[in-house]
């Protein structure tokens, strides 16, 4: 599940409010319960449409550094996207929800 702060900016940034998804809270504010919704990780993909490249896990990327011999301890996931032809964008999490919502607000900003 999404943080609630994650899930705020996902709704700031125009992110559909109903889904597949289920609805977590920050607490009772002004004595009421103040709801959000926190999509799938389907869903949060769909968001990045053709943009979306691939997300990467940590296994995968820890597979890479040590094919270079680099000494990282990988325990974070890789969303990829793509800015442009050219260009692409890597944004990582802790889960893999965390990083394809951080990439979805990053292409729609």
């Amino acid at each position: 599940m999404l943080s609630y702060k994650t899930c705020l900016k996902l709704k700031e940034a125009g992110f559909p409010q109903k889904g597949k998804g289920t609805c977590t809270h920050n607490g009772i504010r002004k004595g009421k319960l103040e709801l959000i919704y926190s999509p799938t990780l389907e869903e949060l993909i769909e968001w990045c449409g053709d943009k979306f490249l691939r997300l990467d896990s940590p296994s995968s990327i820890q597979e890479a550094f040590d094919t270079y011999e680099v000494e990282k301890t990988a325990d974070h996931w890789n969303a990829v996207g793509r800015i442009d032809k050219r260009k692409e964008l890597y944004i990582t999490g802790k889960t893999p929800s965390e990083a394809v919502a951080e990439l979805g607000l990053k292409l729609h900003n």
